[in-house]
């Protein structure tokens, strides 16, 4: 039920499988252990609340979303990264405040 609750379990999750790697190819260097970026693509969905994300900028259909909560719950959505933070490589980016 809790937001950050997910968040630490999925943490968890991550670490425990970085975990293993390291045990079951302790040859593989550390930079090929972990997980690969992946560019998307973003497109808020005001009405509904929803961040939807792409694989292609013209995808006809998302490859999942994000619901984002009301406002009166204290969630907001900023165009552009937060204030004090300077992209170095990306040319957009955005801000959810949880």
């Amino acid at each position: 039920e809790s937001g950050k609750e997910i968040v630490d379990w999925f943490n968890a999750l991550r670490a425990a499988r970085l975990q293993y790697l390291k045990m079951a190819f302790p040859e593989l260097p550390e930079s090929e252990q972990k997980e690969p970026f992946k560019k998307r693509w973003f497109a808020l969905d005001c009405h509904e609340r929803r961040l939807l994300y792409y694989k292609n900028p013209l995808d006809a259909f998302e490859q999942g979303q994000v619901f984002l909560g009301n406002k009166e719950q204290g969630y907001e959505a900023y165009e552009d990264l937060p204030k004090g933070i300077r992209g170095n490589r990306w040319k957009a980016g955005l801000t959810i405040v949880t």
